[in-house]
């Protein structure tokens, strides 16, 4: 799988827009003009020229957007300056509109959107048409890391730490762990407990959740949402590699955590009485994640504490469980490979944009003077018997785009090891 959110950040400069000669169209920001693969949109077909597009795209000047005067402005505001529709793109904005300031016209942004919806598109077509050769499928899900409870009489006497796991997805190219589930096991049911997620690249915790359990003594199993680890995330600037950490504050607990006997480093005995399923579970998982309990008695705040000052436990699992799941994530693959996306994502984009033109007849004013006749644009389309149109050109380069990637990743299902049956044997 991948993360379209990171995908559009690194792909929406991959291929540029030339501003028009035309200075009755706006100009477009740097961003959006900006080219690292040497190609523009309109190399892919003639009819992605930027009047064709101007022209195609809604009639912003006439939507009765009030004038610019000197004021505030937030994120989304849009005003009339010079006869054309500026949109801000800041909040508390005191600028006078602009391109490449913290102004871009309503053109400019319906073009960022427009290709961020094509980069969307193609890469959601790879994963439910194509399946990169089940590259998106799970190489496993929902996975406990063991199965049993702790004694109850086993319990943690609590010091005012920081406590939980240490998780670190294997640098294999490339993996994501979803935590699922989150076990947990006290003395006295808990009541909006925080569990927090932190990554050793920044300070403060990347997400967090409160979990209410049922019953004294009593194991509880608690769904988690966006409790997600990814080896890299531009969108929310986590860096390569690194440490993830989801745990707790002792001081936030209700009664005591109940230990589970269980070694994180050595992994379950093997040979002994009952041990056969936990020994399975840790050979699964511990090939695609390492995990060890910590703590830390440097508070600050609901910050991840300095790394020096976190220490390690690894027979104390401070109460806790997980359910994980482990899918191929090929995002960072695609970004240091990005010469693979440049043919299929203009081919997309083409495809998008004459389908609009065929389709969404525009708004302008001698608009028909700019723009192709329709029957034209759906022959660039279709094409016909001997010539190869727009949508067989982009299924094409798509086809060929799932096959490259299918085979840049170690992860992938069908290189991952044999499946390992969980049961009595």
């Amino acid at each position: 799988m991948y993360n379209i959110a990171t995908l559009k950040t690194a792909l929406l400069a991959l291929i540029g827009f030339n501003d028009s000669p035309d200075s009755n169209i706006p100009g477009i920001d740097s961003e959006l003009t900006a080219s690292s693969s040497g190609q523009y949109w309109e190399d892919f077909h003639p009819l992605l020229h930027t009047d064709n597009l101007y022209y195609s795209a809604p009639n912003f000047e006439g939507m009765g957007y009030s004038a610019y005067s000197v004021a505030t402005y937030d994120t989304g505001d849009k005003v009339l300056y010079n006869s054309i529709a500026w949109r801000s793109k800041s909040d508390s904005n005191v600028d006078t509109p602009a391109v490449d300031s913290e102004w871009e016209s309503c053109f400019s942004y319906w073009l960022r959107e427009k290709t961020n919806a094509s980069i969307a598109k193609l890469f959601n077509r790879l994963a439910t048409d194509k399946k990169l050769s089940g590259s998106t499928k799970a190489i496993f899900s929902n996975t406990l890391l063991f199965e049993g409870d702790g004694k109850l009489s086993d319990t943690i006497t609590k010091s005012s730490r920081v406590v939980g796991f240490a998780i670190n997805p294997q640098r294999i190219n490339n993996i994501q762990v979803v935590l699922n589930q989150l076990g947990l096991q006290f003395t006295v049911a808990q009541s909006s407990l925080p569990i927090y997620l932190w990554h050793s690249s920044r300070k403060g915790y990347v997400a967090t959740q409160n979990v209410t359990t049922t019953g004294t003594q009593k194991f509880n199993w608690q769904a988690l949402t966006s409790f997600v680890l990814d080896y890299v995330s531009y969108s929310s600037d986590i860096d390569s590699g690194g440490t993830w950490f989801i745990g707790y504050f002792e001081d936030d607990v209700t009664g005591s955590a109940v230990n589970k006997t269980y070694d994180f480093y050595a992994g379950p005995c093997r040979g002994c009485l009952n041990t056969a399923d936990n020994v399975t579970r840790y050979n699964l998982w511990s090939k695609y994640v390492s995990i060890m309990p910590f703590y830390s008695t440097s508070l600050d705040g609901t910050n991840l504490p300095a790394i020096e000052d976190i220490e390690y436990d690894e027979t104390t699992n401070f109460g806790l469980n997980l359910a994980i799941t482990v899918k191929p994530d090929v995002t960072e693959l695609i970004t240091n490979n990005l010469h693979l996306i440049t043919y299929p994502l203009g081919m997309q984009f083409a495809n998008d944009m004459l389908s609009l033109m065929a389709h969404n007849p525009s708004t302008r004013v001698n608009a028909p003077q700019k723009n192709a006749a329709q029957n034209v644009v759906l022959y660039e389309l279709s094409g016909d018997a001997n010539t190869k149109g727009v949508i067989k050109e982009t299924e094409r380069a798509v086809n060929a785009l799932a096959e490259d990637l299918s085979n840049i990743s170690v992860a992938l299902p069908q290189n991952k090891p044999t499946g390992i049956r969980i049961g009595s044997i």
